[in-house]
């Protein structure tokens, strides 16, 4: 079972020592938002660093929903010596980027590291089969991260996306789904498998593709059966509590002139009621690391002109448009 990793709400900071800082009146807001997550009916227990902010961000959660709130100190923020600091990004950047040498005064980067990896570990030992939420700080965590798979930015990079009431999953040492907003928990990727055909023929009429009629059902039952099982096409399915609300096709092709592989994708829809979920972000960033672990030199994707969102998406996950794409219909 996963483990839901909760950022905090935003601060107010009223002093030097950054532990005693109160929530702010958008970090009350954001904890009232959070506890309206849905991800708190599956949660069966719930710890905190226990630092004020963090206790603060799940209270309310923790009352609606029956949690006790157990606090454990190995989920601190990372332990620095009090005081305004003039560039704390600047510190943090050395912090993370120079692990050999942390600011004066910072705790070592391996300390933090080994309390928080035994801290989870601990968690999932004690919780085996159940699902927990831990709620912590912005550099614990990013530290926690970097120990794990699915993690491709560097640290300070990460650190710098954490955003404030934000949650990720993990699970076995991999990251299952980086920190975003609440509403995206209950996402989950996996392979496709024979029994999602139905599934998956609804999806790709959302692209237009034709409704397949009884008669021909068998044939496409054959053909999608080829495709799963096919070394070359790598088939993901994103489900919402166990329900199927996005597909993606992902094959590699040889091109000439090239020594690697390219990757394709010729099919990635999401339904309506996920469009910025983050469950197509959630498909293709697990595609993209495919490419990446199968050696491939680029990734490639056809859409359609009238798909102006999803052009959008593309060209906020890094991709950019090289081209026009044309059709002959043979029949």
């Amino acid at each position: 079972m996963p483990i839901y990793l909760v950022r905090h709400a935003s601060t107010m900071p009223n002093g030097p020592d950054a532990r005693r800082w109160p929530l702010s009146q958008t970090g009350e807001a954001e904890a009232r938002q959070l506890s309206q997550a849905a991800l708190w009916k599956d949660i069966d227990a719930l710890y905190s660093s226990p630092e004020e902010k963090a206790v603060e961000t799940v209270r309310i959660a923790a009352r609606k929903h029956g949690l006790e709130i157990r606090l454990d100190e190995r989920l601190s923020e990372v332990r620095r010596e009090t005081g305004w600091a003039d560039d704390y990004h600047a510190l943090v950047r050395r912090y993370l980027d120079e692990p050999d040498n942390p600011p004066e005064g910072w705790e070592p980067v391996d300390t933090a590291t080994s309390r928080m990896v035994a801290c989870i570990r601990d968690i999932e030992r004690d919780h085996d089969g159940e699902r927990v939420a831990v709620c912590g700080h912005g550099l614990a965590f990013t530290v926690l991260l970097q120990t794990l798979e699915g993690v491709d930015a560097g640290a300070f990079a990460t650190w710098q996306l954490l955003g404030f009431g934000q949650v990720a999953a993990v699970e076995d040492g991999r990251l299952l789904l980086g920190f975003g907003e609440p509403e995206r928990l209950g996402l989950v990727v996996r392979h496709v498998e024979l029994r999602d055909f139905m599934a998956v023929t609804t999806l790709l009429m959302l692209l237009g593709r034709p409704h397949v009629p009884e008669e021909q059902r068998e044939a496409a039952r054959q053909l999608f059966e080829r495709h799963v099982e096919s070394a070359d096409v790598e088939s993901l399915i994103v489900l919402r509590d166990g329900l199927p609300v996005g597909f993606l096709s992902l094959h590699i092709r040889e091109r000439l002139n090239h020594p690697t592989m390219e990757a394709w994708i010729p099919d990635l829809v999401v339904t309506e009621s996920e469009h910025g979920s983050g469950a197509a972000r959630l498909l293709f960033g697990r595609a993209v690391d495919i490419a990446r672990e199968r050696g491939c030199h680029r990734l490639v994707l056809e859409s359609g002109h009238a798909r102006k969102r999803a052009h959008r998406f593309y060209e906020r996950e890094g991709m950019r448009e090289t081209g026009k794409t044309f059709v002959m219909e043979l029949r």
